[in-house]
């Protein structure tokens, strides 16, 4: 290995022209420069493949890798072949980074020497004409150990969404356990099985609340971008196969692991299209047994607390609240009385300011 390289940051880059000059800009401007920063172009149609190999006869820690379209996870795999640093970062294409992200998590997981270096992030939510940027901090979610844990004592990440890109992994502790991403066709939702094997076989977790990574979020619900609604399934019985063979059945990390696959289920039996139902019906059912019933009785009141702190759900109720705000205002006080209801006014003994 070469110990000069202290990150390896692996981008799988597929149909991101629009945002992958502001995702490459960001890495290139970090504050830690001993990176190298691994392209890996899977068959991208746009203008990607001209871009990133630009970028490349600009800075020599850039390395590019073409190949033909096979997925998020081949790319990434690819990526993890070639990578030589300490510790391995995947970034996607369409994102973009704070400039102290790496010099702060490589500073962390030296301090800990933990397996996986973890930390908040940031949903940047362009969705139609709504543009904000919401921090996500598991910690304020639920309690997490300062120092070093393990997935025992924090089984409530697996409740949420994997983010495997806010965090910086080992690449020993990858290589020890032949750790990779699976290799299925589009993004395929990979990211759900990888989360977990690394979350499980982690002996050193550490976590930090400051966030870096924005992630870029374009619809208000997974159901909008999902186009094949057995993907998750998939996913969900890889991972439950893999749980079965490494012996992982404590309770607590089962419990975790079914508040997100509900929400899943719920994203599938809510997607369009009236012709797919009694098949989305069917197979939802199917998977749902391979959750334990007694778990899933006492996840019904954490489930709806879940479900309402999410941030889309954040976003649903800002929505609402401005759709409100528009349709109806009343202003009821000693000098002011009047309504305004759908654009029109309605004065009660005074005239608005």
């Amino acid at each position: 290995m070469n110990s000069e390289i202290k990150i390896s940051v692996i981008i799988p880059i597929y149909g991101a022209e629009k945002y992958i000059h502001q995702c490459l800009n960001s890495i290139l401007n970090q504050t830690l420069k001993d990176i190298e920063i691994i392209l890996v172009d899977d068959g991208s149609r746009d203008n990607c493949p001209k871009i990133i190999d630009e970028y490349a006869k600009k800075d020599t820690r850039i390395r590019v890798i073409h190949k033909k379209n096979s997925g998020y996870g081949a790319s990434v795999n690819l990526g993890l072949e070639h990578a030589s640093g300490k510790y391995i970062s995947i970034v996607e294409p369409d994102d973009f980074i704070e400039k102290s992200m790496f010099g702060n998590l490589y500073k962390l997981a030296e301090n800990t020497q933990a397996d996986i270096t973890k930390s908040a992030f940031f949903y940047e939510f362009e969705i139609q004409n709504y543009k904000n940027t919401v921090k996500f901090d598991f910690a304020e979610k639920f309690a997490i150990p300062n120092g070093n844990f393990n997935i025992q004592d924090c089984p409530e990440f697996l409740s949420y969404h994997p983010s495997i890109w806010s965090a910086i992994y080992r690449r020993d502790f990858l290589s020890k356990y032949n750790i990779k991403l699976i290799e299925a066709p589009g993004a395929g939702w990979t990211d759900n099985p990888f989360q977990v094997e690394t979350m499980c076989l982690a002996k050193k977790i550490t976590y930090t609340p400051e966030a870096y990574y924005h992630w870029r979020v374009e619809s208000y619900s997974d159901n909008t971008a999902l186009k094949d609604y057995t993907i998750p399934l998939k996913r969900g019985k890889e991972t439950h196969a893999w749980l079965n063979r490494n012996n992982f059945s404590q309770k607590n990390i089962l419990k975790n692991l079914y508040l997100r696959e509900f929400s899943y289920v719920n994203i599938i039996l809510s997607m369009k299209g009236l012709t797919t139902i009694p098949k989305r019906i069917t197979e939802a059912k199917e998977y749902l047994k391979l959750m334990d019933t007694s778990m899933m009785a006492e996840n019904t009141r954490k489930q709806v607390n879940f479900l309402n702190t999410h941030p889309y759900i954040y976003f649903l109720r800002l929505q609402i609240k401005n759709l409100i705000k528009n349709i109806l205002k009343i202003k009821w006080n000693k000098s002011q009385k009047y309504i305004i209801l759908f654009g029109r006014f309605f004065s009660l003994n005074s005239q608005p300011n």
